[in-house]
């Protein structure tokens, strides 16, 4: 009787423990795809025949270099549970002309119920002394600001001299007639050889990438 009553013992803690086991394997696979929810839309600028903004001798192209940006972006998103769609995901245009290339690219972020979208582009000016990357927002939008804001704050950490804030801007296209929470990222100026260097280099692109996904993730936990 003793050696019964023991056994049965026995059969109950293995049985609470693998009833505990169970739970929290549950709870981690519920807190590890509680992300899914969330939809991000990611727009590498220009492409195919809009290659962008290029350096002098025409070796670096903006296309090439928001393209890459976004797919390492959308890799780190993915990781991590997060759904994520992007405009292009190779050397492409979504039209025949760039008017109708953004007029797509609008209609395809609006029609899928993300929660934000962001453009990823690269800059340039005439003098080579102008740098900085930067964050705009469509005006007089709270949600849209407050993600530029994050995603700002977040690209300083990786540029201590950057005192650029972010802006809210008008007539463009693309932030003007997307519907739902977003902003385009000018992650430095081509002409500037400072930043030339550092957009161009894998580590560098890899850490902005890891910037943006940590600000994404702020963001969102706001959203919850």
């Amino acid at each position: 009787m003793i050696i019964i009553k023991k056994k049965i013992f026995w059969i109950l803690i293995i049985t609470i423990g693998f009833l505990f086991s169970s739970t929290i394997l549950i709870t981690k696979t519920i807190a590890k795809n509680s992300s899914n929810k969330f939809i991000i839309y990611i727009d590498p600028g220009h492409g195919g025949f809009d290659g962008g903004c290029e350096t002098s001798d025409k070796k670096v192209v903006e296309k090439d270099i928001s393209l890459n940006v976004s797919l390492i972006l959308a890799e780190y998103l993915r990781n991590n549970g997060y759904i994520v769609f992007l405009t292009r995901d190779n050397d492409i245009a979504l039209a025949n002309t760039k008017k109708e290339d953004i007029y797509k690219r609008v209609d395809l972020i609006n029609k899928s119920h993300a929660n934000i979208y962001i453009s990823i582009h690269v800059n340039s000016y005439p003098s080579s002394i102008v740098k900085g990357a930067q964050v705009f927002y469509k005006s007089n939008n709270d949600k849209s600001k407050y993600l530029a804001e994050i995603l700002m704050d977040k690209l300083k950490l990786i540029d201590e001299n950057n005192k650029r804030t972010a802006l809210a801007i008008k007539n463009k296209y693309l932030i003007d007639h997307i519907n739902i929470p977003g902003c385009l990222i000018e992650l430095g100026f081509l002409t500037n050889p400072d930043e030339l260097r550092k957009i161009t280099d894998e580590n560098y692109i890899r850490d902005t990438c890891m910037t943006l996904y940590l600000g994404i993730v702020e963001y969102l936990e706001y959203l919850k």
